[in-house]
């Protein structure tokens, strides 16, 4: 099976900027959930595996207990629950996911969801990047 496009060089590790800023990135890579996804007919009546990858800011984590981070097995546990129900778009599964995500406490979320089913000779994915802060603070261009 091709699997979808991974994240890597992690988007998050960009250089810290002055100051000493420290931030944390969980990241979970090539996570594979099967569900009824898909625009075409023939789509809607099998299970089709989706790749999952995720980076979660979580900014500074100063503490040695998983409620000062995010449990990367709630990447899993969001997206099999939102595999029950059936989706047309790859981007819209990747909008709930990343709000899930966001709701239970992560900053920013950067997805990149691949249904390496879709095309007979390639990969299809999308990449849905998501944060907390209002879109009149992002930086022109981004929201």
């Amino acid at each position: 099976m091709k699997l979808g496009r991974e994240i890597g060089p992690h988007l998050g590790c960009e250089r810290a900027g002055s100051g000493g800023a420290v931030t944390t990135t969980v990241v979970v890579e090539a996570l594979i959930i099967d569900a009824f996804i898909g625009v075409h007919r023939h789509e809607h009546f099998r299970r089709q595996p989706l790749v999952i990858s995720a980076e979660l800011g979580v900014g500074r984590v100063s503490e040695d207990v998983i409620e000062a981070t995010f449990d990367y097995c709630l990447v899993e546990t969001f997206a099999r629950e939102l595999a029950q129900k059936p989706f047309t778009l790859i981007e819209t599964f990747g909008h709930g996911l990343g709000r899930r995500c966001l709701l239970e406490g992560a900053e920013n979320v950067c997805l990149v969801v691949g249904k390496p089913e879709a095309l007979g000779n390639g990969r299809a994915s999308v990449v849905v990047r998501m944060s907390r802060r209002p879109a009149s603070d992002a930086p022109y261009g981004e929201s």
